[in-house]
């Protein structure tokens, strides 16, 4: 059974706040299409989140929602057992995202274009 941990709450929260296009669109390494398609078919309807997303995206912070949406997870996998490979590839996706973003604490990871002016980032930016 998929237990409510840091990767799933990040995973629910980030597809109600994000959208399914945006979830997964940062990091290196990308999602397979299957584990796109079976997220997509458990939490969206004709392209509009499902009911227990849209609860999500009001209440991000209720359990309760959290738990009803790993609920579907947990009954998508007992139906047909090789989703848990989608699962499994989900969660360490998540999970990698999560490592990355606590390690790479006031680290730029994008481009940054100053115009001709100066630029610093950290904890200790001031003149």
């Amino acid at each position: 059974m998929p237990i409510l941990t840091t990767a799933a709450i990040t995973l629910l929260t980030t597809l109600a706040t994000k959208g399914l296009e945006k979830a997964f669109e940062t990091g290196g390494e990308k999602i397979s299409e299957g584990a796109i398609n079976w997220i997509k078919s458990l939490f969206f309807k004709n392209d509009s989140p499902s009911e227990v997303m849209t609860s999500i995206q009001q209440s991000p912070d209720n359990p309760d929602n959290l738990k009803r949406a790993l609920q579907i997870i947990e009954e998508s996998i007992n139906a047909n057992p090789s989703n848990k490979k989608y699962y499994d590839e989900v969660m360490n996706r998540v999970q990698n995202t999560i490592t990355i973003n606590n390690v790479n604490k006031n680290i730029n990871t994008g481009d940054v274009n100053t115009g001709g002016g100066n630029f610093r980032i950290g904890d200790d930016n001031a003149g």
